[in-house]
């Protein structure tokens, strides 16, 4: 966060947390140290290396050391630079970029070389690997990783996906893959031999069976994840069919979620069966096997994705029958939801016991089925290993789905709604109790409920809500002290009760602690013109410090002048604590400017201009309206405001036009006011603007 460029915040939300670099040579120095550093390039080094070498680009010493240097010439002059312009950090732009450069650099000397040598520059010995062409496409690959993982970030998938190009860059390198042939051969001539007399005719069910079980894994993870039930149906088949031919939020009917299952098994059982009779699985019998493999296959999927599935959509058709009377009844319903996880997991399990019962049918079944020590040691295992899977693995994702549960509820605006939704994020804590991103929301919860208290609610009551809030804060704070967003929610909580209380001893100290959870936050996100802005409002309005104020604001004028909101709050301050008008005016203008879609900007300066009889101001404020707010709550305003000052530039029919308008859009106690700002257009008498709310 302290490096967080707020120009940033103009392309996303301002209130990220970012926590990687966009740098993978800057992210393994942070993370790892230069140990870690050195080990990331020596990989990606390695990696070059040996591809090189096997393509016979690389097979000298004085080659190794030509390749380091070209390298080198690229990214040391370039970190001398960025050094020279003061930005020493560059250095994680200018190695990757020297890496790459000086890759190409050597290639091209390579082909230089070769065009004008010929067959002489090649070794005496030299031959073309057997799989040139695939080593090249790899190291294009990776390459292009390498490129993307310093520009962007690299994640579960794409380190993956290096690892499996990297593994089958070795293999293909060392040329460990035999003769297809010979080998077909020899894996004949091998499970003849291991198989018992009686298994032999059935071999290639077993392996039927086996690729038949691993996707109904693949189409029961889909089934997992696409099968909902949003119309709180209570038929499980229809719960099914809608899932896979329904666009719930368009209610309308596609087929492209039951095209990817569809899709998903016809593929993996072309590719499987024909891989099997590739390896000669099907040799006896052939096109009579094949057709019952082709049957085989499947109606074991279909059964065990309908098996699987309608499990599933009985369990989604369950849920809408639960009657909920109580918070805790709401939360159970959350924690059965995340249950079906448990379904799941238990089908991974089976589907394992499964494939491996079958695996066991492929050979001679052992003389001795175990040690005695491993009959004590594996049910130990078994239970450390549920112990881990359910403390770092299943509770963690029930967790987040209560947690996403809760949120619908947090984020309403009825108290007994917030109470409901901290009731679900302290389960989610339960649930994973060293997490603190459950307690950050859980924080802001809490904030908003004590925010939201109506003032008649007995001072116990409140007091009650208000210590339980801070307690939750400090906690969040205190579990990870370096999130920004902790001492930012402690200074918002700190200053909504002190602007609460009449008491001024109590009132000052708790301001003063929200000034200095502010300045807390401000060391952790110094670049964040949100935290600079509240401070000023801080300062401003309930601390009465003008110098403070015009101190946080500068600043925050000075990271990013171009954020509306600071532009806003310094109008706000201007208009009602200087009683500067025409400083507020110019404010809000400016915030204009950076936002025309700000219809309360809008709706405030059009007002503003109206008190002040700038009628040509007032059309080019809000005749825009028209198209940035038509659905802000404040247009019927905005219309009236207009049509005054249509009525007073004597054009009475647009401001009759636009205060009938504004009649039916505006709230039912307000229309007396229109109704009669039409009566004095249509009579016509002066309608002063001193009179104007």
């Amino acid at each position: 966060n302290s490096f967080y460029p707020p120009l940033l915040g103009h392309y996303e939300s301002r209130t990220a947390s970012p926590d990687r670099s966009h740098n993978e040579t800057l992210d393994s120095l942070v993370i790892t140290g230069v140990l870690g550093l050195g080990i990331y390039l020596l990989t990606f080094g390695a990696v070059f290396y040996w591809g090189f070498r096997w393509l016979g680009l690389l097979t000298t010493r004085r080659q190794l050391w030509l390749y380091v240097g070209f390298m080198a010439i690229i990214a040391i002059p370039l970190t001398i630079l960025f050094i020279n312009m003061g930005h020493p950090y560059f250095f994680a732009v200018a190695i990757p970029l020297g890496f790459i450069a000086g890759t190409g650099l050597y290639l091209t000397w390579q082909a230089g070389r070769l065009t004008w040598r010929g067959a002489e520059a090649l070794p005496v010995d030299w031959q073309l690997h057997p799989h040139a062409l695939l080593l090249v496409a790899i190291l294009a690959a990776i390459s292009g990783h390498f490129i993307e993982i310093n520009f962007g970030i690299s994640i579960a998938a794409t380190r993956t996906i290096f690892w499996a190009l990297a593994g089958m860059l070795v293999v293909l390198g060392f040329q460990w893959l035999p003769d297809e042939e010979s080998a077909r051969e020899e894996r004949a001539a091998q499970s003849r031999k291991q198989r018992r007399p009686q298994q032999a005719h059935h071999a290639w069910l077993w392996s039927v069976l086996i690729l038949s079980l691993v996707t109904v894994f693949l189409l029961s993870t889909l089934a997992y994840d696409f099968i909902t039930n949003p119309g709180r149906s209570t038929d499980s088949a229809l719960v099914f069919w809608q899932s896979l031919t329904t666009i719930y939020t368009q209610g309308r009917t596609s087929y492209g979620a039951l095209m990817i299952f569809v899709f998903t098994g016809i593929l993996f059982g072309v590719v499987g069966l024909c891989e099997l009779d590739r390896e000669g699985v099907f040799a006896e019998e052939r096109n009579k096997r094949w057709w019952l493999a082709v049957l085989i296959y499947s109606g074991v999927t279909l059964t065990g994705l309908l098996l699987f599935g309608s499990n599933i959509a009985s369990f989604h058709d369950y849920l809408p029958q639960i009657q909920v009377q109580t918070v805790e009844d709401v939360v159970q319903v959350a924690m059965t939801l995340a249950g079906v996880l448990g379904r799941y997991y238990l089908l991974i399990f089976m589907l394992l016991v499964g494939i491996g019962f079958l695996r066991m049918q492929e050979s001679a079944l052992p003389q001795r089925w175990a040690e005695p020590i491993s009959l004590l040691v594996l049910p130990v295992l078994l239970l450390f290993g549920t112990i881990l899977i359910r403390s770092y693995s299943y509770d963690l994702i029930r967790a987040d789905i209560v947690f996403k549960q809760g949120s619908s509820f947090a984020n309403q605006r009825e108290a007994n709604q917030k109470q409901i939704g901290i009731a679900h994020y302290t389960q989610a804590i339960e649930l994973t109790p060293h997490e603190d991103y459950y307690r950050l929301f859980q924080g802001k919860a809490h904030l908003e409920l004590a925010q939201s208290l109506p003032q008649d609610v007995d001072a116990a009551q409140r007091e009650a809500v208000l210590k339980q809030t801070e307690a939750v804060l400090l906690e969040a704070r205190e579990i990870n002290p370096l999130n920004t967003d902790h001492s930012a929610n402690l200074a918002r909580f700190y200053r909504s009760w002190g602007a609460s209380l009449a008491e001024a001893t109590q009132r000052e100290e708790l301001l003063e602690k929200a000034s200095t959870n502010y300045h807390h936050a401000l060391t952790l996100s110094p670049h964040n013109p949100i935290l600079w802005n509240e401070l000023a409002i801080l300062n401003a309005f309930e601390l009465h410090d003008q110098e403070a104020f015009t101190e946080a604001i500068s600043q925050s004028l000075e990271i990013d002048s171009e954020f509306e909101q600071t532009w806003m709050t310094l109008g706000d301050v201007r208009l009602n604590i200087d009683k500067d008008l025409a400083g507020a005016m110019a404010a809000y203008k400016q915030a204009l400017e950076i936002q025309p879609r700000n219809c309360t900007v809008r709706h405030t300066l059009g007002s503003l201009q109206v008190q002040q009889s700038l009628w040509a101001e007032v059309e080019e404020t809000l005749v825009p309206a028209a198209e940035y707010c038509a659905k802000s709550s404040k247009l019927w305003d905005m219309y009236r405001l207009l049509a005054v000052s249509y009525y007073y530039q004597e054009r009475p029919g647009e401001a009759l036009q636009l205060a009938q308008q504004a009649l039916p859009l505006a709230p039912e106690d307000q229309q007396g006011i229109v109704e009669q700002l039409i009566a004095a257009i249509q009579q016509p008498l002066p309608v002063p603007p001193e009179s104007e709310p």
